[in-house]
């Protein structure tokens, strides 16, 4: 296995059962798609369930649509109407210790 994970895998695996559940997902994805496997699914999972975990902004956008290096991007619409929210202050502490707390529960 590639990268932290090594390292990271004894530690979600002393979280149980929740923790072992954990180490099976990030063990498929390093086995279907290689190399690192960051963790931004779990930060969002837990944003999700719980919002107050991040200072969200909203902010008017769009899709660079022009052929070049920066196509696919997304730009800020100066002047347009707020369309969508980004976390842009989010609280590692907290989601960290989210994370913890539900991954060492012994079940649902």
């Amino acid at each position: 296995m590639a990268g932290r994970w090594p390292a990271a895998r004894p530690v979600l695996s002393a979280w149980r059962p929740n923790g072992h559940f954990a180490v099976e997902i990030y063990e498929w994805a390093l086995e279907n798609f290689g190399g690192d496997a960051p963790a931004w699914d779990l930060m969002t999972a837990a944003v999700m369930v719980d919002p107050s975990l991040c200072g969200f902004a909203s902010l008017p956008l769009d899709v660079d649509t022009t052929d070049g290096d920066n196509s696919g991007q997304m730009v800020v619409v100066e002047g347009g109407a707020p369309a969508v929210d980004f976390c842009l202050a989010p609280d590692a502490g907290r989601i960290k210790q989210n994370l913890r707390d539900v991954l060492s529960a012994s079940g649902p």
